[in-house]
């Protein structure tokens, strides 16, 4: 299946399957899951008194989020690997993950990031936190994490350009490495998805990296935020979710925001 509107196209797929003939992509955002492997419920509700949610933003049901760790990362240097070789030389990918706890050790995407990093198939431009204000994945033995990471990468030969320029009330002039969007901006009730990233992350991204009419690309697409960022910042988009039920979702919040 397939849903177009004004430039933009999202798929029903895998993204080795629906976006392998694409090339020449400016800027690919996107935010795989985490493996998190928790399947319990969540416990939220507790924002409104003050103090973090006994369980928020984990108990992943409606995808697969629970992996043996050697897979994963497999999978992840996969994803980056395919992705490099699709944004054009002065592309970038804005690559959104998380450090997590998982059997009482930190897990960091740092494991798969450096080697690639360092046999020069990338560069990490920068890391960007990504203060959510809430906190998630929770362990006793370790400080509540309330925060992620975009990880910006790009060719090693290209030439990287970023368009600094945005005025934001926290910070004027341009954005700093911190970006604080908080959870209230956004919901799983309003996306119909369980661990959806806000617009206005979004927006940071294609507003610094792009120009109107680039190619945007979001292969994990989700509740399809980059989609309507894309169309409303005027850039071309392409985009793929395998999963159904959030294909779907997506598609109808899509026609909702923007009353088709």
């Amino acid at each position: 299946m397939v849903f177009t509107y004004s430039g933009a196209t999202l798929y029903h797929g895998d993204y080795k399957d629906t976006l392998n003939d694409q090339d020449n992509i400016k800027l690919i955002v996107t935010s795989p899951p985490y493996n998190i492997g928790s399947g319990g419920q969540r416990r939220d509700g507790k924002r409104k008194e003050g103090i973090f949610d006994p369980k928020s933003f984990t108990g992943i049901t409606i995808y697969e989020d629970s992996f043996n760790d050697d897979q994963f990362y497999q999978s992840q240097i996969e994803f980056i690997r395919w992705a490099i070789s699709k944004i054009n030389k002065n592309g970038c990918i804005a690559y959104n993950h998380k450090n997590k706890s998982k059997l009482k050790s930190i897990q960091s995407p740092w494991f798969w990031l450096l080697p690639l990093h360092y046999n020069k198939e990338i560069v990490i431009q920068q890391e960007v936190v990504w203060d959510r204000g809430s906190t998630h994945n929770h362990d006793k033995n370790y400080f509540y994490p309330q925060t992620e990471r975009i990880w910006f990468l790009r060719h090693p030969e290209g030439n990287y350009k970023l368009n600094n320029k945005i005025i934001r009330s926290d910070f004027k002039g341009g954005l700093g490495d911190i970006w604080k969007i908080p959870v209230n901006s956004y919901s799983a009730t309003m996306t119909k998805h369980q661990a959806s990233f806000p617009l206005e992350l979004v927006n940071n991204c294609i507003d610094t990296l792009t120009n109107e009419e680039d190619l945007v690309c979001d292969p994990y697409s989700g509740s399809g935020t980059t989609f309507i960022a894309s169309v409303e910042k005027n850039r071309r988009f392409i985009g793929s979710e395998k999963n159904f039920e959030i294909f779907t979702n997506a598609c109808e919040r899509i026609k909702k925001h923007f009353k088709l």
